[in-house]
């Protein structure tokens, strides 16, 4: 073994002895209960490959080892790799991850891959709820298949709405709901997002990987506020449920729509003020300095788009049947009020960046949290505008180093928020930005490349669960 402490791990958290090794147990003290990791596990799923050492030297002599164990051909690609990524010893402040399903290009991308240098101070990690726009039939599918953590948190939200007599919403993420507009699919289909989101954040928590401050964007911030501990798992789930089975109703389909438009919201705002034939429309979403979001009448945002195409602003029509957090809204308003007065809010736990506020509300912040989460905050949240451009500038003032040097991760089906993290003023380049999953591309490979990328940003992990999760067999 090379001099300076060349062992080649990312911190791994110390797991109890009497703990079986077998057992996965979440931070809530739910245990999961996995099957023994195959002798030989096949060649099939991919693995990070993750080296650390206290020297460039170090590191280089570990991955000269590691290809060769590889092109060697005498172990399986998990044993290489868990071998290498979760033997014992802190981690190097140097450091190179590899991710890949062939043994063969795992070695050519260990040969290339370069090595870094992991900042001192760790860096905060921030867990963005996506809103809607990501989602699809079948997402999160292979990952359900695939990874343990992920799939007793969906069942978790499943066989709650079993038990009150909802819409299931497992067979959106299987891919297997009928697409009967007449039929409750809506309340499917955002419960499906709701669990989605709550499975990748408590598989990414039992994998190491927690979050410093939350932030979700329209439907996300439910997921937002349950991660957080503002309200409870069984509240946020029938609040999601229960607004979509609203918004179906009583609020006519396909009449509204939205439309993006890469403009300045103040402008997008001031054009459509000035103008009486936009009287319908309003904007939905502040997302950056140069991109806001206009909700409403169909007809008029056509119109709309017209003009965007004479000023030479990009647009695009988003694919939803319903203008949320516009005056389309309203037919929903008073039950959601009546709905947000049976909930229990309580004091973050971790500190949430309230998008409908646009303000950071920290833990035992008692006056901020009795201000902004009263029972009217769902109502509001469904009517009024998701203010995600002024909540990143609060996150960017609260922590400078959050906005200039941290780990931002998408979490949600697909990375509909990071693209407008990098048009904003106030998050730097520096920063890291991944998503946990990306439409059309297989789960398990993107949650790899995120993984590989965590670890060369400085980010800790508990690998040990990492590999018996990926390494477990498939439903």
């Amino acid at each position: 073994m090379p001099d300076g402490g060349s062992v080649a791990t990312l911190t791994v958290e110390a797991v109890p002895t009497a703990r079986r090794a077998d057992v996965l147990e979440e931070p809530t003290g739910v245990t999961i209960h996995l099957p023994p990791k195959p002798a030989h596990a096949a060649d099939a799923a991919p693995v990070v490959l993750a080296l650390s050492g206290d020297s460039v030297d170090a590191v280089e002599e570990l991955r000269q080892r590691y290809v060769h164990a590889l092109t060697d051909g005498t172990m399986s690609l998990v044993d290489v790799a868990s071998s290498a990524t979760c033997a014992n010893g802190p981690p190097g402040k140097y450091r190179l991850a590899v991710s890949s399903k062939s043994r063969e290009e795992l070695a050519e991308k260990l040969s290339a891959a370069q090595v870094v240098p992991v900042p001192d101070s760790p860096r905060k990690v921030i867990f963005l709820f996506s809103g809607q726009g990501g989602q699809s039939f079948g997402m999160g599918a292979a990952l359900y298949r695939a990874v343990p953590t992920f799939r007793w948190a969906v069942d978790e939200c499943q066989d709650k709405l079993v038990s009150w007599g909802f819409e299931e919403m497992l067979p959106f993420i299987q891919g297997t709901l009928s697409k009967d507009e007449s039929g409750p699919v809506l309340e499917a289909e955002h419960t499906a997002l709701f669990a989605l989101e709550y499975g990748l954040a408590r598989m990414w928590t039992a994998w190491g990987v927690k979050p410093d401050v939350v932030l979700g964007q329209s439907l996300g911030e439910y997921s937002a506020l349950v991660w957080s501990d503002v309200i409870s798992l069984d509240d946020g789930l029938r609040l999601v449920w229960q607004r979509a089975r609203l918004t179906r109703e009583r609020c006519p389909r396909g009449s509204s729509g939205m439309l993006v438009i890469m403009a300045a919201p103040s402008v997008i705002e001031e054009t459509i003020r000035e103008d009486p034939c936009y009287d319908k429309l309003s904007i939905a979403c502040h997302n950056s300095d140069t991109n806001g979001i206009v909700g409403g009448d169909m007809e008029q945002l056509k119109v709309l788009e017209q003009v965007c195409q004479q000023k030479g602003w990009w647009h695009r029509m988003l694919t939803v049947p319903y203008a949320y957090h516009t005056t389309c809204m309203e037919p929903i308003l008073d039950e959601m009020f009546n709905l947000g007065k049976t909930v229990t809010f309580s004091p973050p736990t971790v500190p949430i960046a309230a998008a409908l506020r646009g303000i950071v509300v920290e833990p035992g912040d008692q006056s901020a949290f009795q201000v902004t989460f009263q029972p009217d905050y769902f109502a509001q949240h469904a009517r009024r505008p998701v203010l995600f451009q002024e909540s990143i500038y609060a996150l960017a003032a609260r922590d400078p180093a959050l906005a200039s040097e941290g780990i931002w991760l998408e979490i949600g089906p697909h990375t509909t928020i990071l693209p407008l993290l990098r048009i904003h003023r106030a998050v730097k380049e520096e920063c890291v930005q991944m998503g946990s999953l990306r439409r059309g591309e297989v789960d398990e490979e993107v949650l790899c490349q995120a993984l590989a990328r965590l670890y060369c940003a400085g980010a800790t992990a508990n690998w040990h669960n990492v590999f018996r999760e990926l390494a477990s067999p498939r439903v």
